[in-house]
């Protein structure tokens, strides 16, 4: 049994996997490729027909894969499709019939995660999955509890490169455009006091790591990587801008490059020495900064003055908060 976790409780967010998705059915022949089909519905969510060969244990029927690439086996060729649904959250407008699995797809392991172990042991065989490590945080954000417990597993996954090629990528798994990407999961699984800690993480993971973009990602993807590339203030900001996204993720994502930023030009202050000319550039632009996130409110909460904090010296605090 699978449970889509929802912040609010709300039990039209729980289902039984056995009611949401039938059992495969059994082949009459042991040679037969396994057919999947998932169809966009009018309304954005999938529906599925599946169909599998026959298994050596019955005990394993009931693993089997739902996923957003589908594909379609002939006696020749095998050719993989994308399934699309209309939305406003990911940039699935391209044409994908060109797109292929290069290595077979993982069965959808938030399926079989945190349904019958702790949290704890569910935790630890999920940081031990080399396999999994690509879907790792999304397999996360789908069961996220709150309590600290999930918050630690995320910030430990994030100081990996391995875990965060496609941070702002497109889901692996996708019912409905609510979950498209890893934001978006924040937004629906992850308790609205804990949300700005989480958005921070990943975006200062991507913006570490700064592995290329997919071939799906969410809209702002390519905004929010050009204002990553930005030496300076006034392009990025316009960069931040034209991300479109919600006002708490506009929030992280501008706390996240002006902490960039402020680490950059206090270190070459800290590194100028005397009879050289004075960065006085990277002097002026701190304050422009600090200016902004004082029209903000940024960097005087708990969670942007966590963040921020350790890449300002005394004087730049005072400012901050005078």
């Amino acid at each position: 049994m699978w449970k889509y976790r929802s912040k609010t409780g709300d039990q039209s967010h729980h289902s039984e996997f056995s009611s949401s998705t039938p059992e495969p059915a059994q082949s009459s022949s042991r040679n037969s490729s396994p057919n999947k089909y998932i169809q966009t519905l009018s309304d954005g969510n999938y529906s599925s027909n599946l169909s599998s060969p026959s298994t050596q244990s019955e005990s394993l029927s009931f693993m089997y894969q739902l996923f957003s690439p589908v594909t379609t086996s002939s006696s020749s060729s095998s050719v993989t499709h994308f399934a699309q649904s209309p939305s406003h959250r990911s940039s699935m407008s391209q044409d994908l019939s060109g797109l292929s699995i290069q290595e077979d797809p993982l069965v959808n392991s938030s399926l079989m995660f945190f349904s019958t172990r702790t949290d704890s042991e569910s935790l630890r065989l999920l940081s031990m999955s080399t396999e999994l490590a690509p879907r790792t945080l999304e397999i996360l954000l789908r069961n996220w509890e709150p309590g600290g417990e999930y918050f630690k597993s995320a910030i430990r996954f994030l100081q990996q490169s391995h875990y965060c090629q496609t941070i702002v990528g497109v889901n692996w798994t996708r019912w409905n455009h609510r979950d498209e990407t890893l934001f978006d999961l924040v937004d629906e699984n992850v308790l609205e006091d804990e949300q700005p800690q989480v958005f921070v993480a990943l975006l200062t993971a991507d913006l570490k790591f700064g592995h290329e973009l997919a071939q799906l990602n969410a809209p702002w993807a390519q905004s929010w990587r050009s204002a990553t590339q930005q030496r300076d203030w006034g392009r990025a900001k316009d960069y931040l801008a034209a991300m479109g996204v919600h006002h708490l993720l506009w929030q992280c994502a501008f706390v996240v490059i002006a902490k960039s930023f402020l680490e950059r030009n206090n270190s070459r202050i800290r590194g100028w020495v005397k009879g050289t000319p004075f960065p006085d550039g990277s002097h002026r632009q701190n304050y422009a900064i600090l200016d902004d996130c004082r029209e903000h409110s940024l960097g005087t909460d708990s969670w942007s003055y966590a963040h921020l904090w350790s890449c300002m010296d005394e004087e730049q605090l005072r400012y901050l908060f005078a």
